[in-house]
C-alpha cells in the first residue's frame, strides 16, 4: 500500500517537473520572439561593443535556461554539472571580473569537468560490474 502511494506521488512529481519544464520552454520562446527587433539592430549597429555584450548576456541566459529545461526533464548528475558549468562560464564571460575572478571561474570549470568526469567512470564501472553479476 505504501508502496503504491509512493509510485502515485513520484509520477505526480514527475508530471508537475515537465509541466514547469513547459512553462519555460514557453517563457524562452516568448523572450526570444521579443528580443527579435535587438538582433536585429545589433547587426545594424556592428560598431558597439557594450550592446554585443547585452546580446551575449541574453545568449547565455537562453542557454542556461534550456540547460534548466534538460534537468528539469531529465535531473541526473550530467545535466546538473553543465547547468553549473554554463553558469560559471557565463558569469566569466559576461562579468566584470578580475584577474582572480577569472582564475577562480577557470579553476571552477576544471574541478567540475574532473568530478563528472570522475562520476561517470563510477556510474559505468559500477554498471559494468551490475551486468557482469546478472551475467552469472
Amino acid at each position: 500500500m505504501i508502496e503504491r502511494i509512493q509510485k502515485i506521488i513520484n509520477k505526480v512529481c514527475e508530471t508537475l517537473e515537465y509541466i514547469i519544464a513547459a512553462i519555460v520552454v514557453l517563457a524562452l520562446v516568448i523572450s526570444a520572439i521579443s528580443y527579435l527587433p535587438v538582433i536585429k539592430d545589433l547587426f545594424i549597429k556592428t560598431g558597439n561593443s557594450e550592446e554585443f555584450l547585452i546580446f551575449l548576456e541574453q545568449i547565455f541566459n537562453y542557454v542556461v535556461g534550456i540547460e534548466f529545461i534538460k534537468l528539469l526533464c531529465k535531473p541526473n548528475t550530467e545535466n546538473t554539472f553543465e547547468v553549473l558549468i554554463f553558469l560559471v562560464s557565463r558569469h566569466m564571460i559576461i562579468g566584470n571580473t578580475s584577474a582572480l575572478d577569472m582564475f577562480l571561474s577557470v579553476a571552477s570549470i576544471a574541478i567540475l569537468c574532473v568530478i563528472r568526469r570522475l562520476l561517470n567512470t563510477k556510474f559505468r564501472h559500477e554498471k559494468d560490474t551490475d551486468e557482469t553479476e546478472d551475467n552469472k
